[in-house]
C-alpha cells in the first residue's frame, strides 16, 4: 500500500484532493443514472421472465443501449491509458470512474435480462454468483500488492468491483440469510456493520493517511462506494 502511511498530518491541500474526487463522482453517477433511463424506452423485445427471483425487462431501449454501450466503455478506458501516461491523474480518474459504472451497467444492470434460446446470461447479484465474486477479490487483492500495475486499469477495475460488490452485499447474499432475516432488517445490518465502519475508515485514509494524490482518490472511492451502499441499504429498510 504504497499510497498510505500510519498517520499524516492534514491540511488544506490534503482535504481538497480528498473532496473533490468525491463530488466529481457524485456527478459522474447521477450523469450515467440520467443515462441507463434509456433501458426503460420502447417496448419489449422478448417476454418478460422470471430470472433468479427477478422480472427481466427486455426492452428496446435496454437493447440500444447494450449496444451503444461497449463503445462508450471503449472511448472512456481510451482516454483514461492517455490520461494516465501523461501523468494527468485527475482526468485519468475521471475516465476511469465513467468506465467501470458503465461496465458494470453493461454486465451486471442489462445483460441477464436477455436469452438466447431460452437461456439467460448470469446475473451478477445472485447466490450463483458467489464463486466469481471470490474471483473478484482475489483479483482485486493481486492487482493491489502488485508493485507495477497500471493506474488506469487498477482504477476502472475498483469502480466496477464496489458496483458489484455492493449490489451483491444487500441483494446477493440475502438468500442466505432470508428464512430468517426479512429483508429490511438485513439491510440495517450490512449499514451498520459493513457500511458505517468502512466509511469512517476511508474518510481516516483520505484525511489522515493518504501519503499523495493517488492515496486520496482511493480513499474518495472508498467513501463514495460505502455511502453509496448506506443509503442503498436505507431505501431499501
Amino acid at each position: 500500500m504504497e499510497h498510505f502511511s500510519k498517520y499524516n498530518k492534514p491540511n488544506i491541500k490534503i482535504v481538497y484532493e480528498y473532496l473533490i474526487p468525491i463530488a466529481i463522482q457524485i456527478v459522474i453517477f447521477l450523469i450515467l443514472v440520467f443515462l441507463h433511463r434509456v433501458v426503460n424506452l420502447g417496448g419489449y423485445i422478448q417476454s418478460p421472465e422470471v430470472v433468479n427471483g427477478s422480472v427481466s425487462s427486455p426492452t428496446v431501449g435496454r437493447l440500444v443501449y447494450l449496444i451503444i454501450n461497449p463503445f462508450l466503455i471503449a472511448t472512456a478506458i481510451f482516454f483514461a491509458l492517455r490520461f494516465n501516461k501523461k501523468e494527468k491523474h485527475l482526468y485519468t480518474f475521471i475516465c476511469a470512474n465513467v468506465a467501470g459504472i458503465l461496465l458494470w451497467q453493461f454486465l451486471g444492470e442489462d445483460f441477464w435480462h436477455f436469452s438466447v434460446g431460452g437461456i439467460h446470461f448470469l446475473t451478477l447479484e445472485t447466490i450463483e454468483a458467489l464463486p466469481l465474486i471470490f474471483v473478484l477479490i482475489a483479483g482485486l487483492v493481486f492487482f493491489a500488492l502488485k508493485k507495477e500495475k497500471n493506474w488506469a486499469l487498477w482504477l476502472i477495475l475498483v469502480v466496477f468491483s464496489y458496483n458489484w460488490l455492493g449490489h451483491y452485499l444487500t441483494e446477493g447474499f440475502y438468500p442466505l440469510v432470508a428464512n430468517s432475516l426479512p429483508f429490511y432488517m438485513w439491510a440495517i445490518i450490512i449499514s451498520i456493520t459493513v457500511c458505517v465502519p468502512s466509511s469512517l475508515f476511508s474518510i481516516y485514509l483520505g484525511v489522515y493517511a493518504s501519503k499523495d494524490t493517488k492515496g486520496r482518490y482511493l480513499s474518495s472511492i472508498l467513501t463514495f462506494a460505502t455511502i453509496s451502499i448506506l443509503v442503498m441499504s436505507i431505501i431499501h429498510s
